[in-house]
């Protein structure tokens, strides 16, 4: 299991990830790059439940734009 101290546990992904809901951004790159379940991560709660955010980054708009 990965656990982010070895040169094995990292990955170049040359992703820009940008928006105005910083919990909805944390919740995304735990799922995309980790598969980690967000509303298990007991941080994310408290932001939300703080008023910063939503876990529920599925239902946001996105925008999606390649860069060259």
């Amino acid at each position: 299991m990965a656990d982010g101290r070895h040169l094995e546990d990292v990955a170049l992904k040359k992703t820009l990830v940008a928006g105005t809901d910083p919990v909805a951004i944390d919740a995304w790159a735990a799922k995309a790059y980790w598969n980690l379940d967000p509303e298990k991560m007991p941080y994310l709660a408290i932001a939300a439940a703080r008023g910063l955010g939503t876990v529920e980054f599925e239902k946001l708009q996105v925008k999606i734009s390649q860069l060259g």
